[in-house]
Formats: C-alpha cells, sequence, structure tokens
C-alpha cells in the first residue's frame, strides 16, 4: 500500500511543515507522487507561500509546469490537472531533482501515515529522527564534501 507525503521548508531549508496520507486505494506510483505533490502544494497554499522550490520526480514536475498533459496516462490525469491548476496561485515555481537526503526524510514521512486511517499534519515541530535527516540535508548544501 502506498502512502504520500510532503515536508515544507522555508527559504532557508528549515522544517515549517509536513502531512502524509495513506493512500488506501492506490497501487500507481506515479498517482501516488502526483498525490504527494498535490498534498504539498495545498499546504504551501494553506501556509501562505507565493515561490515555491519543488523537490521531487522532475520529468513529472516539467510535463506539469508546461501544462503537457499527453504524457500522463489515464490514471493520472485528472490529479494531474489538479496540480496543474494549484500550481497557477503561486507567484513562482522551481523544480529540481529530489535529492536523497531530502527523498530520505519524506519517504520516513509517509512511513508514518502508511498504517494511519486518517492524514497526519505536523507543525513547526517533526521528529527527531527526521528533523536529523534534514538537518544534515542543509549542512550538506552549505558545506561541500570532499571525498579523500
Amino acid at each position: 500500500m502506498f502512502s504520500c507525503a510532503c515536508i515544507l521548508r522555508d527559504q532557508i531549508g528549515f522544517f515549517q511543515a509536513a502531512c502524509a496520507k495513506p493512500l488506501k486505494l492506490c497501487d500507481d506510483f506515479l498517482v501516488a507522487e502526483l498525490k504527494a505533490l498535490k498534498k504539498g502544494l495545498k499546504l504551501a497554499l494553506k501556509e501562505g507561500v507565493d515561490y515555491l522550490e519543488i523537490e521531487g520526480n522532475v520529468e513529472i514536475l516539467c510535463n506539469l509546469l508546461a501544462g503537457d498533459f499527453a504524457l500522463f496516462p489515464f490514471s493520472a490525469k485528472t490529479i494531474a490537472r489538479k496540480c496543474f491548476d494549484l500550481m497557477l496561485y503561486f507567484r513562482g515555481i522551481n523544480a529540481r531533482q529530489a535529492q536523497f537526503q531530502t527523498d530520505y526524510a519524506v519517504r520516513k514521512v509517509a512511513a508514518e501515515a502508511a498504517n494511519s486511517k486518517e492524514p497526519r499534519y505536523w507543525q513547526k515541530r517533526i521528529s527527531p529522527e527526521i528533523a536529523e535527516i534534514l538537518a544534515g540535508d542543509i549542512l550538506g548544501r552549505w558545506i561541500p564534501v570532499v571525498v579523500v
């Protein structure tokens, strides 16, 4: 069974909010990815975000930002259109491929909702384990890592 999740951080990278939702009737990875994006877009709008940087599957995001729904299978077209419509509310959106650390954190958040019956929300605080993963991601962006 799939679950979807999103993490909202501020412009510096600090945690602001997260949500996760079990997807009981979903067995399609693309639909699960789009549902996570939709949850994240709604969360960002609720939090008053104007400019958004989305980390995820860049191919999916580029097609959405271009309004190109032809490449989406029938099962994903409706939710893709809903995501596109939500994106129009933002003043600016950048998209980039999710890095391992960030992706790992959001997968941990999603796992916390996998066995839940209701969506879960976090505001300003998240579990220490996920906070540590996100902190490592911030440090990894600010301090170049050199392998000797």
